[in-house]
C-alpha cells in the first residue's frame, strides 16, 4: 500500500516503482529557473546527466528536487518537464518542490524516498558541489553517491564556485548538527 507523500511533494509520475528499490535512484537538486521557466546552464547540465542516467539505469526512478527562486515555476518542475521532453517517462520522475537550499533539498528528497520505500540516490550536481550534498543526503538517511556534473568553461569561475563549497562545508556540519538536536534525522518532522 502506497503512503501519501510528505507535504510540499507532488508525485509528478504514476506508481510502480519495480526493480527500483535496489538500485540507486538519480537525485537532480535544482541550482536556479531563469525567466521564462528556462533552466539555468546548471540546471539543464544536470538535467541531461539524469536523463543520460536514466536511459543508462531503466528501473530508476528520477527525482527533481527544488521549490521556487527567484522565478517560477518551481525547479524540481522544469527539471520533470525537461526530462519528460528528453524522453523519460512521467511514471519514472518524482518532484520534490518545496526546497530552497542543499539542506532542504537532501531532508525533503529524504522523506519522499522514504514514503516510496527507497534509500539510495546518485545525486546529480556540479563536481564542486557534491561533497557538501552527498555529507547532506547521507546525514537524513540516503545512502548517496555523487554523479557529477563537469562544467566546462572559464576556470575563475570554477575555482570561485568550489571556493565556496569550501567554505560553506563547515556551516553545513554546523546547520546538520542543530537538525540532529531537533530529532529531525532520518524523517523527522
Amino acid at each position: 500500500m502506497r503512503r501519501s507523500l510528505p507535504r510540499g511533494h507532488t508525485r509528478c509520475g504514476a506508481a510502480g516503482r519495480g526493480g527500483a528499490l535496489a538500485q540507486r535512484q538519480p537525485v537532480a537538486p535544482g541550482p536556479a529557473v531563469w525567466p521564462g521557466g528556462i533552466p539555468s546552464p546548471a540546471l539543464a547540465r544536470r538535467i541531461a546527466r539524469g536523463a543520460e542516467l536514466a536511459a543508462r539505469h531503466p528501473g530508476t526512478v528520477l527525482i527533481g528536487s527544488g521549490g521556487w527562486g527567484r522565478e517560477p515555476p518551481a525547479e524540481a518542475h522544469v527539471i520533470r518537464d525537461r526530462l519528460e521532453s528528453l524522453g523519460v517517462a512521467p511514471e519514472r520522475i518524482l518532484c520534490e518542490d518545496a526546497s530552497t537550499s542543499t539542506l532542504e533539498n537532501a531532508l525533503f528528497t529524504a522523506r519522499l524516498m522514504q514514503a516510496e520505500g527507497l534509500d539510495r540516490a546518485l545525486v546529480v550536481t556540479d563536481s564542486y558541489h557534491c561533497p557538501r550534498a552527498v555529507m547532506t543526503f547521507r546525514w537524513f538517511g540516503i545512502r548517496a553517491q555523487a554523479r557529477p556534473v563537469w562544467r566546462f568553461g572559464r576556470l575563475d569561475r570554477w575555482l570561485k564556485a568550489a571556493l565556496r563549497e569550501l567554505l560553506a562545508l563547515p556551516v553545513y556540519m554546523l546547520r546538520l548538527s542543530h537538525h540532529k538536536r531537533r530529532g529531525e534525522r532520518s524523517g523527522g518532522s
